[in-house]
Formats: C-alpha cells, sequence, structure tokens
C-alpha cells in the first residue's frame, strides 16, 4: 500500500509541474497526432513544445463503453498519460527521443450483476525514435517500459479488493504514431 500512496504522490506531483514549470515557458510549437500499439489500441496526443528539443505531451485513449444484449454486460475504459519528452537530433530528419510519462488508466466490467472496476497508476519511460517526413509531419516508434500499481475493486462484493505491483514489458509498449506540427 505504501509504494500505491508513493506512486499516486510522483503522479500527482509529475501533473504539478505542468501548471509551474511548463504553463510559464512560451510556446515554440504544437503538434497533434495518433498512437497506435498493437494496430488494436488508438490513442490521441498533442503536444506543446516549451523550449527546444522539450515538450510535453499529453495522450488519451482506450474511450469505449460496450454493451453486450445477449450476455446483458458491460464493459469500459479510459487511459490518461502525460509525458514530458526531450529530442536528441541524431541527422536533419531523424532524433531520438526519451522522458517520463505518468499515466493512469481505468476500467469497469459488468456481468450480470457481478461488478468489477480497476485503476491502474503507472510511471513509465518513453524511448523512441522520431523522423520527420517534412516540415509539418512526423512518424515515430516507441516504447514505455512502466512500474505500476493496479487496485481492483469488487462493488457486488463488499470487502473484496486486490492490489499488485509490477513492470510492464509487453507488446502493448510498442507504439507507432504520427504526429501534425502546427
Amino acid at each position: 500500500m505504501k509504494v500505491y500512496k508513493l506512486l499516486i504522490a510522483t503522479i500527482v506531483a509529475s501533473l504539478g509541474m505542468i501548471t509551474t514549470t511548463y504553463a510559464q515557458a512560451p510556446t515554440k510549437g504544437k503538434a497533434v497526432g495518433l498512437r497506435t500499439s498493437n494496430f488494436n489500441n488508438l490513442d490521441l496526443t498533442f503536444s506543446l513544445m516549451h523550449k527546444e528539443n522539450k515538450a510535453i505531451r499529453f495522450r488519451a485513449g482506450g474511450l469505449n463503453y460496450n454493451y453486450h444484449v445477449d450476455t446483458k454486460s458491460s464493459t469500459g475504459g479510459l487511459r490518461l498519460a502525460v509525458g514530458f519528452q526531450r529530442f536528441k537530433p541524431i541527422n536533419d530528419k531523424f532524433s531520438f527521443q526519451h522522458g517520463f510519462e505518468p499515466a493512469i488508466n481505468f476500467a469497469f466490467t459488468a456481468v450480470q450483476g457481478l461488478q468489477q472496476s480497476n485503476t491502474s497508476l503507472a510511471l513509465g519511460y518513453m524511448l523512441g525514435f522520431n523522423y520527420a517526413l517534412n516540415q509539418n509531419f512526423n512518424i515515430y516508434l516507441e516504447t514505455i517500459p512502466a512500474l505500476y500499481v493496479n487496485n481492483n475493486h469488487y462493488p457486488s462484493n463488499p470487502g473484496l479488493s486486490t492490489t499488485y505491483v509490477g513492470f510492464n514489458t509487453s507488446s502493448q509498449l510498442i507504439g507507432l504514431g504520427a504526429t501534425y506540427n502546427f
């Protein structure tokens, strides 16, 4: 439980840096984009360059809700992340990107009166490569290994809850994305 509280404090402190450090920095550019992992998860991204070769990226994805009539079940979820990116130019077109990315994920399932909710907090580190197709379009390939704390709560069974801590290294961490700079 101490690890869970420490991870929450780290994410809150990181989000606090956004309003103190990045909100005061001059904007050098913006970018919007799409990111996919395993070609079945789609995230929307929005980046703000705050200094040369440094950006903050907001990422939202996993937003879904499904209702299955035959089983009378429903599922849903949402994933949010904030990345603090740094770019190291390799040449005119390629750059190496890296930086911390705290994230939070919510999910729920309800099947015939049985309910489960899941909250996951993660502290990841982005590693990847960025390629400039032209002045406005970039593509990138990245991975975000992460330490996480996951809590499952069962509202239909009061008192039942599970929490576990881990290190995520699955293939879902590999992301391919494209951005439009403006």
